[in-house]
C-alpha cells in the first residue's frame, strides 16, 4: 500500500474532485497491515465520519427546507436524480438514499393528497 487517501466528490464544474491524503510511502510501499498505517487510517475513518455527517445533516436540513426554491422547483423525479448522484459520488450510503427518496415520494403524496382535499373544498 502506497497511500491513504480520501476522495471528495461536490458538485462543482471546474474542481469536483477532491483528495485529502493521510499516509504516501514511496517506492513499493508497504503492507496493509503494517502498524505504520493504524494511525493515518484511524485518522482518515474520524475525518470521513464527520465529513459524512456534516453531509447527512446538511442534506436532510436542505431536503426539509419548504421555502428552498431550487428544490421546490424540481420535478421529484430530478431530486431523486440528484439524490443518485450523490449516492454514486459516495456521498449518501444505499440506505441514507433510500431513506431520502422515501421522504421525496412521501412529501410528493402528501401534497397531491392536499391538493385533493383542496381542490374538493374549492381552494
Amino acid at each position: 500500500m502506497n497511500e491513504l487517501s480520501l476522495k471528495i466528490l461536490i458538485d462543482d464544474r471546474i474542481a469536483p474532485v477532491h483528495r485529502i491524503t493521510f499516509f504516501r510511502m514511496k517506492g513499493n510501499g508497504t503492507d496493509a497491515q503494517n502498524r505504520l498505517l493504524k494511525g493515518p487510517a484511524s485518522q482518515m475513518e474520524h475525518f470521513h465520519a464527520l465529513v459524512a455527517n456534516a453531509i447527512r445533516q446538511d442534506s436532510r436540513s436542505f431536503a426539509r427546507q419548504a421555502s428552498a426554491p431550487v428544490l421546490d422547483n424540481r420535478s421529484n423525479t430530478d431530486r431523486i436524480a440528484k439524490l443518485w448522484e450523490l449516492k454514486q459520488a459516495g456521498a449518501l450510503t444505499a440506505d441514507e438514499f433510500e431513506s431520502e427518496k422515501r421522504a421525496v415520494l412521501s412529501e410528493a403524496a402528501t401534497k397531491g393528497r392536499l391538493d385533493a382535499i383542496k381542490s374538493r373544498h374549492g381552494e
